[in-house]
């Protein structure tokens, strides 16, 4: 019988034959950048996510599936389409091995469900993409992404142009976007400024 007693993600990978570790460290990274603030731990023996103390997901390996523990009735309702290729049962979605990781499907699983952690602890939240507040988290206040794409447009044009990468300046946003949903603020009995409300460049009511 292969170890259970994992002491950390990386170990949990490690312990996972080679052909698969690279599906889980893409599947690892993807929820880690999706949610960024949450807490990375082992339970039950498997990687979790925690957030401000609420379980956000876990996720497995098997023989010839990986699996997310995430599939709460609002993430399957939003995700019905998407997850039609998949296997869903009682909680769990369940991904071959055999195919690509869907990083942006399991991304957005991710962030719907720090959206859930969040509403049923009642804790106020700042994220750091709009598509935060549009899904029903409370606020978000960070780069503009059309803005770095923008930029990053400006930067591949001028390697492609001859320039050297190592010569190019470093490079800031210099954009910002707040969004706020006041429809959740609401809902968490917060006050939101008139101040901040002046401030917003999105204002979902």
């Amino acid at each position: 019988m292969g170890k259970t007693d994992f002491k950390s993600v990386d170990e949990y990978i490690a312990s996972q034959p080679a052909a698969v570790q690279d599906t889980l460290a893409r599947v690892r990274s993807t929820i880690r950048k999706a949610v960024p603030g949450a807490r990375e731990v082992i339970s039950y023996k498997m990687p979790t996510y925690t957030l401000n103390g609420g379980r956000l997901l876990y996720f497995a390996v098997w023989k010839r599936h990986y699996s997310i523990y995430a599939a709460t009735e609002e993430v399957v309702a939003a995700f019905r389409d998407e997850l039609a290729g998949y296997e869903v049962d009682k909680g769990t979605i369940r991904f071959p091995l055999s195919e690509p990781v869907p990083v942006k499907l399991i991304g957005r699983i991710a962030k719907l469900r720090a959206k859930e952690v969040a509403a049923r602890e009642k804790l106020p939240a700042v994220y750091f993409e709009d598509e935060f507040p549009n899904a029903g988290g409370l606020i978000s206040y960070g780069s503009s992404l059309a803005e770095v794409y923008r930029q990053m447009g400006l930067y591949a044009g001028k390697i492609l142009k001859g320039a050297k990468p190592s010569e190019l300046p470093v490079e800031q946003p210099t954009k910002f976007r707040m969004a706020i949903n006041l429809k959740t603020a609401t809902t968490l009995g917060v006050a939101v400024p008139p101040t901040l409300l002046a401030t917003a460049d999105e204002v979902i009511e």
